[in-house]
C-alpha cells in the first residue's frame, strides 16, 4: 500500500519485522531444540482469546518464539505477530476502504483511502505483546507464546485525525456503516482490556456506550 506521499505502508513494517526476525534466528544455534507436550496448551489458550476478539472485529495474532535465552524468544514472538497483525491490518483496512466507497462513492473515498493507509505504519508501530506464556525444555531452551493485539481505541483517534483536515469526507465517514462498526470494534476492545487488567474477583464493566460525532 502506498501513502499521500507515494511511500510504502503496511507493507513496509512488515519487511521490517520479517529482517529483523531473520536476524534473529541467524544468531541461534542451527541445533533445534526438542520440546515435548507441553502440560497445558498454552498456544491453544491464546488462540481462543485471539478467536473471541477476531470475533468481535478486533485484529489479533498469535505467535511462537523459540530460542536459548528468554528475552530474545519474547522478541521472536513479538516481532513474528507484528508481521502477522501487518498482513491483518491490511486486510482490514482494505475492507474499510471498499465498505466506505460503496456508500458514498468515488468523490469522497480518495482522501478516506489515503487516511486509512496512512495509519497502519503509525498505529503498527505501538504494538506489543499483550500477553506472554512459555515453556523450557530439557535442554533449557524456551519456546515463548504471545498474543498481540491492535489498539483500536489508537486506531480510530489516529483515523480521525488525518479525517479532520477533510470536513466532508470526515462527516460522510461518521454517517456511514464503517464508522458504525469501527465503534463496535472499539467497545469490544475497551470491554476486552478492562476484563484483562481488573480484578478476577472483580465486577465486569457495564457495556460502554459507543462515540457520538
Amino acid at each position: 500500500m502506498r501513502s499521500s506521499d507515494g511511500s510504502r505502508t503496511g507493507t513496509g513494517t512488515l519487511a521490517a519485522c520479517l529482517m529483523a526476525l531473520a536476524a534473529l534466528s541467524l544468531i541461534e544455534c542451527s541445533h533445534k531444540p526438542k520440546y515435548e507436550a507441553a502440560k497445558n496448551d498454552l498456544y491453544g489458550e491464546l488462540q481462543s482469546k485471539k478467536k473471541k476478539l477476531n470475533g468481535k472485529g478486533v485484529a489479533a495474532e498469535v505467535a511462537i518464539g523459540e530460542s536459548k535465552n528468554l528475552q530474545t524468544g519474547i522478541d521472536k514472538a513479538e516481532l513474528e505477530a507484528r508481521a502477522k497483525l501487518s498482513r491483518s491490518l491490511e486486510s482490514k483496512t482494505s475492507s474499510l476502504q471498499k465498505k466506505f466507497q460503496e456508500e458514498v462513492g468515488r468523490e469522497f473515498s480518495e482522501h478516506f483511502s489515503q487516511a486509512v493507509k496512512s495509519i497502519s505504519d503509525q498505529t503498527l508501530r505501538g504494538t506489543t505483546l499483550q500477553e506472554t506464556r512459555f515453556e523450557q525444555n530439557a535442554e533449557g531452551a524456551y519456546r515463548v507464546y504471545g498474543l498481540m493485539v491492535l489498539d483500536s481505541d489508537l486506531y480510530m483517534k489516529a483515523l480521525a485525525g488525518e479525517l479532520d483536515a477533510d470536513k466532508a469526507t470526515r462527516d460522510r465517514f461518521r454517517a456511514s456503516r464503517a464508522y458504525k462498526e469501527l465503534n463496535e470494534e472499539i467497545e469490544a476492545f475497551r470491554e476486552w482490556k478492562q476484563r484483562e487488567s481488573a480484578p478476577e474477583s472483580a465486577p465486569r464493566p457495564a457495556p460502554l456506550t459507543s462515540q457520538g460525532s
